[in-house]
């Protein structure tokens, strides 16, 4: 099997959370030498026409299979790529139970399917009597690009006690503020998002910033001591239940925060071994026991560093080397 290139939206899609898959996409194709194509909109029109009449004329003449990440997997994908020659690494899998197998219709061409969480993977596979016979499950983690390494010896100058950063949970925000009514000296970063983009300030009314740069973003977060984090299915519904461990608490580790966390026990966050930072916090009292210590206390950046080396991009471009070589027998 052939693998040359990368399909990427970048050309198309510029919304920042798109970010870090361009990241990912980034030390695929450096470590797999793949070329990374970005098909314009005319071309994924009449791709998707063909599809929709159930013809693979597109890549006929293509003797290469591709990998594509997909974002969100819902039972509409209609993205025009639902082809054998294509390898979809999915990050996003919030499907019930009754949508499986509309779900597989829309994958139903794929040698392969490759699933982000470890949660969302076990539930596929407890429902594989939906799944089509020539194709197959893996998962597929997901990770933190290779420019965010930290060495062992990293040292972090830590100038805010807390930065509130992308998505936060309800009840440590909650949280947070009472802590800070009782702890006056306690300072923490906070951002709004306005018509010119996204503003800091802090919890002393101080303006520092409007910026929306993602190295900006972890500028703040590598000089705050704390950082929260959450699964997204404790407070959002659009996830149907499913806790899925992202990127967000990678981004925390390698930012040299402490880690006050809220989530489930599940196959996904045992397989990050969330607990071995942070139990998670269910009310004030454990809140406020884990703030102060971690505002008194260094994190284990060796610790952190050790753990990270696990979960670095560049070792999932080793592990998909081995899912290939495993489909490659696959008709």
């Amino acid at each position: 099997m052939k693998i040359k290139a990368l399909i990427s939206e970048r050309r198309l899609n510029k919304k920042a959370h798109m970010d870090l898959v361009y990241e990912w996409e980034d030390v695929f194709a450096e470590k797999m030498n793949l070329e990374i194509e970005t098909p314009s909109s005319i071309y994924l029109f009449i791709n998707r026409l063909f599809r929709k009449f159930n013809f693979d004329f597109l890549w006929v003449f293509r003797n290469t299979t591709k990998l594509m990440f997909v974002l969100r997997a819902n039972k509409t994908k209609s993205d025009g790529f639902n082809s054998r020659k294509v390898i979809p690494m999915i990050i996003d899998f919030f499907e019930k139970q009754e949508d499986i197998k509309l779900f597989y219709e829309g994958f139903k061409r794929h040698k392969c399917l490759l699933i982000s969480s470890l949660e969302a993977y076990e539930f596929l596979m407890n429902n594989s009597v939906a799944v089509p016979k020539h194709t197959k499950l893996y998962h597929f983690p997901l990770s933190i690009p290779d420019l965010y390494r930290i060495e062992p010896t990293v040292k972090f100058t830590k100038k805010y006690d807390l930065v509130l950063l992308g998505r936060q949970d309800p009840v440590l925000e909650e949280f947070v503020k009472i802590y800070s009514s009782k702890n006056p000296n306690f300072v923490y970063v906070y951002r709004i998002m306005e018509q010119d983009g996204f503003k800091y300030y802090t919890s002393k009314n101080e303006f520092l910033a409007n910026n929306n740069s993602r190295e900006f973003y972890f500028e703040l977060m590598k000089s705050s001591k704390v950082g929260l984090y959450s699964t997204r299915g404790l407070s959002e519904t659009v996830t149907n239940g499913f806790n899925q461990v992202t990127p967000r608490f990678f981004e925390l580790l390698t930012s040299g925060c402490h880690v006050l966390a809220r989530y489930p026990k599940n196959p996904d966050t045992d397989f990050f071994s969330l607990n071995e930072f942070s139990e998670s916090i269910e009310n004030y009292e454990q809140f406020e026991k884990q703030m102060t210590y971690a505002l008194t206390h260094e994190v284990d950046i060796r610790k952190y560093a050790n753990y990270l080396n696990q979960h670095y991009t560049s070792r999932r471009v080793e592990q998909l080397k081995l899912i290939i070589k495993d489909i490659q027998h696959l008709n």
